[in-house]
């Protein structure tokens, strides 16, 4: 680095020299070899970095993570991946990497519950709340279903707040299976208006005056519906 006077600061240079650009001539996967065979025809579904071209590190990580979402919306909760290991072989400029995947025992939905903050709100109704769920209990752990059935939840139009995780609170997890809380927080569901009115009559020149009143409920016999009268 360099003294600059005139800011009596440091000033830290980097100089990057470029090598010419390799490429990839092997990308190896450890650890996915023993998976259902339905696991493995999504996985290669999902793998689209060929051999041959020029190394690319965001198109590796890319398909990793592809890969580890196949796996988490398959059952595979604890799957993850270590960071690649690339071998540089200058004599032919071509990179070899290898990554090495964990998935973990498949797991299904044993039980899940819902823990509801009221706030001082009417709640909502379980079968209403249930209908919202794109899992049920036997089935694979799957990511994106959680992440669709919160979406579900919050369209309802009554919650500031939903989190769905694993929870061995209420049934303890086995090694194949795991238990979900469903949390959700109300927020207000009713609004009262009140607004007051005044306006002048031509034809005698008298003023007029009146209140107007609102009155909404989004959650209506418990089941999420607005109630407008």
């Amino acid at each position: 680095f360099t003294y600059q006077q005139e800011t009596s600061e440091n000033l830290l240079t980097y100089r990057i020299i470029e090598n010419t650009t390799a490429r990839l001539e092997e990308l190896v996967y450890i650890g996915l070899d023993n998976l259902p065979a339905d696991i493995e025809t999504k996985i290669q579904e999902v793998r689209t970095v060929r051999m041959g071209r020029i190394f690319n590190q965001a198109d590796i990580i890319g398909q990793n993570e592809r890969i580890l979402q196949v796996l988490r919306n398959n059952g595979y909760f604890y799957a993850t991946y270590k960071r690649p290991l690339v071998i540089y072989m200058p004599e032919r400029n071509v990179d070899s990497v290898t990554i090495f995947f964990q998935p973990g025992k498949r797991q299904r939905i044993a039980s899940y519950y819902f823990v509801d903050s009221l706030r001082g709100q009417p709640g909502i109704a379980l079968k209403t709340r249930e209908n919202q769920l794109e899992f049920k209990v036997g089935d694979w752990y799957d990511q994106s279903a959680m992440a669709q059935s919160e979406r579900n939840l919050y369209s309802l139009g009554v919650f500031d707040l939903v989190g769905i995780d694993t929870s061995s609170a209420r049934v303890p997890h086995s090694d194949t299976a795991l238990s979900l809380r469903v949390f959700t927080r109300m927020k207000k569901v009713q609004e009262i208006g009140l607004s007051l009115l005044t306006n002048k009559n031509a034809s005698d020149d008298f003023w007029n005056a009146g209140v107007e009143g609102t009155y909404t409920h989004k959650n209506a016999a418990g089941s999420a519906q607005t109630l407008n009268p």
